[in-house]
């Protein structure tokens, strides 16, 4: 296990081991002082690297070499000389055997059986060492044979001279808790301030769509400014209230006792009151969903109370099996995996042009009926534009939207707002290595899921007559759970006719993700498909087929160019796509 912590002058580098036991065959050992091996490599020789653990090795007395000193404890064996060995390969020194101690301060094993003469048979066979140009950082190493610590081994403690340095804060910006949508008096206000931003820009006219829609969603965002809170631990069931009365309480800390006492009582009567309002509310919703046999909030909501998160890991990135632990390296590791997913060796069907515009307007019933199917509780976009806020515009104020949606769909020019989207990755699997073992998530703008809806209304009942009933997949009233029945059906039918079964079971690799899509237009065209719905899909396509490129020189905020646009890297493993 390797940790890296970031110091002063230098990074230190805490590689943890455990040796095989002298039991174990020499390819085994081998193998091991490989693996350790690798590990150092990827640290820097400027660095203070310490490796420590269980090597099962005895040193002995004796100085030998600069990395051995003089006050080790007993004999040396084979395993002794083959770390002797990897210390002056890798010019380390052991500090346990730099420091003349009793031998009760310098063994870290005793054997469980006693020697034949009634001997203690203690050993030193656990050891901290460092590289020799940090040496003199080393202040003292000795273990403590009487530490509680439930072990057969003494731990050995070294004591470092070295500053950490100082960990700046991160600044956190607000969030929107649209939770607080549900609040009667929150909605209505947030509700009038969306309505009288959007009234604001009904006479602000403009033909740049990506001017217009940040115009849009910045009359959005500022009426939504009271639901923005500080990313803090904070209770769910906190209020606003509760958290005015801790701050008077606050006040007459060391006042007025009295004064103190009476609004420390109102604080936990309040908390005790918003705890079981929101107990209360929880498991009302999850009984509706229950009643609703929606399994998926259930399990959510279950997980939420009961405090069970997905466990947060730094995966580790394997290139050429080798672990990954720069950042911009990282950046290359992925950079290269999306070429290689998005690649695709076959030449283009045919050049699409399109001429003729056809299709009509988008109407105002679809918005309405697009913005009212839309489902909430998703997360934003990079825009942060969320479906819930949308919910509440007015249908008067959907002019401004309409207005937007007829402007890109009768132009073909997407605002590039539209064209950035964040892609988080989701292992597939325990302790992932590789890319390939990740799932990757795109978080678009809620806005453009609300214009593709009304697009894919569209084209969806032309497209809909010519699928065959056997297609389950991405169809509505239709899942591989009908497939399955199917197949069961159809198994059980040949066992009462005593008929053999053949089932062929194919995965075309990458399937969605290497489709051509100038051929996808092409069968869409033949569809009948109003040109207008092809252009906006072809442009779409055209982003998502740019190549990725990652330039030299990586600053902060880390980016990757992607064509006219780049991704952005706010974790090491969340990226963002324009």
């Amino acid at each position: 296990m390797l940790l890296r912590l970031k110091a002063a002058p230098a990074t230190i580098n805490i590689i943890q081991v455990y040796a095989p036991t002298a039991d174990k065959e020499d390819e085994i050992l081998e193998d091991f002082y490989e693996e350790v091996s690798k590990a150092i490599s990827l640290t820097k020789k400027h660095e203070l690297n310490l490796i420590m653990g269980d090597f099962n090795a005895k040193i002995g007395k004796g100085k030998s070499g600069h990395g051995i000193g003089p006050f080790g404890l007993g004999d040396r064996n084979e395993r002794g000389d083959r770390l002797e060995q990897f210390v002056v390969e890798r010019d380390l020194v052991i500090t346990n055997t730099m420091f003349k101690l009793p031998p009760r301060r310098l063994y870290t094993w005793k054997h469980p059986k006693d020697g034949k003469d009634g001997r203690i048979l203690r050993n030193q066979i656990d050891y901290i060492l460092v590289n020799r140009r940090f040496r003199n950082s080393i202040l003292s190493a000795k273990t403590y044979p009487g530490a509680d610590i439930a072990s057969d081994h003494n731990p050995v403690v070294a004591e470092i001279k070295l500053k950490l340095k100082k960990v700046t804060k991160k600044i956190t910006r607000p969030i929107l808790d649209v939770a607080q949508v549900k609040d009667p008096q929150k909605r209505f206000i947030i509700k009038e301030g969306i309505h009288n931003s959007l009234q604001k820009l009904m006479s602000v006219a403009g033909d740049d769509v990506t001017e217009r829609y940040e115009l849009i969603r910045n009359s959005i965002m500022e009426a939504a400014q009271p639901l923005k809170i500080s990313p803090v631990c904070r209770k769910s069931w906190m209020t606003e209230h509760i958290l005015n009365l801790m701050e008077e309480r606050r006040k007459w800390k060391g006042v007025d006792e009295a004064k103190y006492k009476e609004l420390h009582e109102a604080v936990k009567q309040e908390s005790k009151s918003a705890q079981n309002s929101w107990w209360t509310e929880q498991c009302t919703e999850i009984e509706t969903a229950m009643v609703k046999h929606d399994s998926f909030t259930v399990h959510k909501k279950v997980k939420e109370m009961a405090g069970i998160h997905r466990r947060k890991e730094t995966p580790v990135l394997i290139h050429n099996s080798v672990p990954v632990l720069n950042i911009n390296q990282k950046l290359l590791v992925w950079s290269d995996y999306i070429q290689t997913l998005f690649h695709d060796n076959r030449p283009e069907v045919f050049q699409l042009e399109i001429k003729d515009e056809s299709g009509p307007l988008i109407q105002k019933s679809e918005v309405i009926a697009a913005i009212r199917n839309a489902k909430t509780g998703r997360a934003p976009g990079p825009d942060e534009v969320m479906t819930e806020l949308i919910k509440l515009i007015e249908e008067d104020d959907l002019e401004i939207l309409i207005s937007l949606f007829n402007k890109v769909y009768t132009t073909g020019i997407i605002p590039e707002q539209w064209l950035i989207s964040t892609f988080i990755t989701i292992p597939k699997k325990s302790r992932p290595k590789a890319c390939s073992e990740y799932r990757t998530i795109s978080l678009m703008s809620h806005v453009l899921k609300i214009f593709l809806k009304i697009i894919h209304g569209r084209i969806y009942r032309k497209c809909e007559e010519d699928l065959d009933d056997t297609q389950f997949g991405f169809r509505n009233g239709f899942g591989t759970r009908d497939a399955l029945f199917c197949v069961r059906v159809l198994g059980e039918r040949c066992l009462d006719m005593n008929r053999d079964l053949h089932i062929c079971f194919i995965d075309y690799e990458k399937a969605f993700d290497r489709v051509q899509h100038t051929k996808l237009i092409e069968v869409l065209m033949s569809k009948g498909l109003d040109s207008r719905d092809i252009r906006i899909i072809k442009n779409l396509y055209w982003h998502q087929k740019a190549a990725v490129k990652v330039e030299n020189e990586l600053t902060e905020p880390m980016e990757i160019r992607r064509g006219r646009r780049f991704l952005r890297s706010y974790r090491p493993l969340t990226l963002v796509l324009l």
